[in-house]
């Protein structure tokens, strides 16, 4: 896992505004002392360098932004993510195991720890 050092502002930031990350596929351990979080889970488009990388962006536009909605959020990491994917190349094979692999699953919407791995959206929750 990836590790970032935060500032007492960030690690608010990361607790007000966690099920925004989570939706996208984010998932951390925030430090006891709150100076540095571990990046533990990052959607599947980005490597671990790329989810701190994304990470990092997430905080410093959260910082600098007025309007700090959910809906707002969500937009700002739709964007990175759907940039990021619109540039990832998957190899067909690597894509047919990575499916093989889910669905011979007994419960493919749930990983091995426990926590969901497909969330469904409806159409309101993406305005």
């Amino acid at each position: 896992p990836a590790t970032m050092q935060i500032t007492p502002a960030d690690a608010l930031l990361l607790e007000e505004y966690a099920s925004a990350f989570t939706v996208t596929g984010f998932d951390w351990n925030l430090s006891a002392d709150r100076s540095s979080v571990e990046i533990v889970g990052a959607p599947v488009v980005l490597s671990a360098e790329e989810a701190l990388g994304a990470m990092e962006r997430f905080m410093d536009e959260l910082s600098n932004m007025g309007d700090l909605s959910e809906s707002k959020i969500l937009k700002v990491l739709a964007l990175e993510l759907a940039t990021k994917s619109a540039k990832s190349t998957v190899n067909i094979e690597a894509l047919e195991a990575l499916k093989q692999q889910l669905f011979s699953s007994t419960n493919p919407r749930i990983g091995p720890n426990g926590k969901k791995i497909i969330t469904e959206l409806q159409q309101d929750d993406l305005v």
